[in-house]
């Protein structure tokens, strides 16, 4: 089985997938949070984005749900 294919059978085993983003994220950063939360969602996962934490506190944390703000 190939690297990929094990990740591939993660994902697909996974109940949540968290993706996060780097601290003091660019648009690079945003735009692949989302590309990759919204291509998880449309193959059936739960997946949820976090982007521009430098620790992780809740209070400076933007939540990515389908590529919208909560």
């Amino acid at each position: 089985m190939t690297n990929i294919e094990l990740i591939a059978r993660y994902i697909h085993q996974a109940h949540h997938i968290c993706v996060v983003g780097h601290e003091r994220p660019d648009a690079d950063a945003v735009g692949s949070v989302c590309a990759l939360v919204l291509a998880l969602q449309q193959l059936g996962c739960r997946a949820v984005g976090f982007i521009g934490a430098t620790r992780f506190n809740w209070g400076v944390v933007h939540v990515v749900t389908g590529c919208s703000y909560d």
